[in-house]
């Protein structure tokens, strides 16, 4: 199980916790905060069924041609409620009106970053605009393999490492799966994010309940910082949040 857990290869996307028969893998924070399964011995049969759907021990080729298009979203309000050019949003109000559902990360209550299926388009700006941290994968695995089972439209969107994950833990392809992942820079520790949002809470007397990472709200291109909390809001330049300039220098980033 060595080779399992290596941080050097392992992306954290939770398949084998998943698709483990005898439920003896799972996910456990190092001191940093990165989740890494943890396999329960009395449990593993050796099967090797974790290592066989993990995609740090595959390598994919296809016999497709890669083709590249730029584009971003036409509507103004569209491209609000995206981080870069708005496309995703304008993917995923075609899949709800189609009615299907669509994943993608949001920020809970708790003000952890986990990822989370909507299947209404006012629901949409809760998944939208880009969140700088490792998401939780952990509870939407069984509900997309039985919504694409049920034939509904599925869109899922998320680092490649968290889209390969998917393909990997479903095993075949389906006509009405869409994976859409991003170019990454690289995934931020969830453990020293919700240490961030706590130093947030004492810092303002009052803890945020909405954090957005590159908001366009001063026409800078998403160059600004926004915090909502209970019955303020904050702005500032992402240069100057500690979390982001932590991000941007490399220095709260997964090993792997």
């Amino acid at each position: 199980m060595n080779n399992l857990t290596s941080k050097k290869t392992c992306t954290g996307c939770g398949v084998c916790a998943q698709i483990c028969p005898q439920q003896a893998i799972t996910l456990k924070p190092d001191k940093e905060g990165f989740l890494y399964p943890s396999v329960n011995e009395s449990l593993c049969t050796h099967c090797n069924l974790c290592i066989q759907k993990c995609p740090c021990h595959k390598t994919t080729t296809t016999d497709h041609k890669n083709h590249y298009f730029g584009a971003h979203a036409k509507e103004p309000s569209l491209r609000l409620l995206g981080s870069s050019g708005g496309i995703f949003p304008l993917l995923a109000r075609h899949v709800l009106q189609q009615g299907g559902v669509v994943y993608g990360a949001c920020l809970m209550e708790d003000g952890s970053i986990a990822h989370k299926g909507i299947d209404k388009v006012e629901d949409l700006e809760q998944i939208t605009r880009t969140k700088y941290v490792q998401s939780d994968l952990s509870n939407i695995w069984e509900p997309i393999r039985s919504f694409l089972h049920e034939g509904r439209m599925v869109l899922f969107c998320g680092t490649p490492c968290q889209t390969e994950g998917l393909r990997f833990y479903l095993g075949t392809a389906y006509s009405n799966l869409l994976l859409v992942d991003l170019v990454c820079y690289g995934v931020p520790s969830p453990g020293i994010w919700q240490r961030y949002i706590t130093f947030l809470h004492k810092k303002y007397d009052s803890r945020p309940h909405m954090f957005y990472f590159r908001d366009k709200c001063n026409q800078d291109n998403g160059h600004t910082v926004r915090i909502q909390c209970t019955d303020k809001e904050y702005t500032y330049s992402v240069y100057k949040d500690l979390f982001l300039r932590s991000f941007f220098k490399s220095i709260n980033l997964r090993p792997s």
